[in-house]
């Protein structure tokens, strides 16, 4: 966790990520990421490109099989 200020930058609000945060999470500059404001909290993941995505699905129904047998 870390300590950030909100700057005003025309008519948005901007909350910088120090570079060893997202470092340590493996997300990359310039990664596309959604952000969900809820309650006082703001989470912010990111996304999965479509290619991957769509592999990563294609994998685990693949796959469903033997990780159902596995569960």
């Amino acid at each position: 966790m870390f300590t950030a200020q909100l700057r005003k930058v025309g008519n948005s609000w901007v909350v910088t990520v120090p570079r060893e945060e997202l470092d340590a999470l493996g997300i990359p500059d310039g990664a596309t990421v959604t952000v969900e404001v809820r309650e006082a909290r703001v989470i912010v993941e990111p996304v999965l490109p479509a290619d991957l995505r769509e592999a990563s699905a294609w994998a685990l129904e693949k796959g469903r099989r033997g990780l159902e047998y596995l569960a």
